[in-house]
């Protein structure tokens, strides 16, 4: 920034900042949260400064910038207004997890199964199933592709069966 600069937004500061954050406030009723969102707006200013120096207005678009941040913190704080307390306290006994078998399709042969659940819950490699199930490592490689597009096939009909 030049010398000129620095003295523009310096003058734009010490004039603006005590309105930015009552304005600021009025929205987000929290003087902290306020001064905080009026900062962000001087950072903002910062980073888009060769913009902002060729505006009018700089003071309005300040106004405009704040604004905007106090009304996004004002959405975010609206999240987040539930207390902890209201919050029940789920134990294991509330939910059971379906064991993963238990979740594919009945269409596929306990051979499909116990691959996919070889490969995708215990997550062994095609090496490890393959010695495991006392196959060549291609076989088990050809018959893990099958049992996979085979479920895809029985997903994919499913799908289309509750199709509106």
């Amino acid at each position: 920034m030049t010398g000129q600069e620095v003295v523009l937004f310096d003058k734009l500061y010490r004039e603006n900042v005590p309105q930015l954050i009552k304005f600021a406030n009025h929205i987000v009723k929290n003087q902290d949260t306020a001064a905080e969102i009026v900062n962000e707006a001087f950072l903002i200013l910062l980073q888009r400064f060769e913009f902002v120096k060729g505006l009018e207005n700089p003071q309005g678009w300040l106004f405009i910038v704040v604004r905007n941040l106090a009304f996004n913190e004002k959405r975010r704080a609206s999240y987040n207004e539930i207390p902890l307390e209201a919050i029940e306290d789920f134990g294991e006994e509330d939910y059971q997890l379906i064991p993963f078998v238990d979740s594919l399709p009945a269409g596929l042969t306990e051979e499909e199964k116990n691959l996919l659940v070889l490969r995708y819950e215990k997550l062994m490699s095609t090496k490890e199933i393959a010695q495991y199930l006392n196959i060549s490592e291609a076989s088990c490689r050809t018959k893990l592709c099958r049992a996979k597009d085979r479920y895809a096939q029985i997903r994919k009909r499913e799908q289309e069966k509750f199709k509106i």
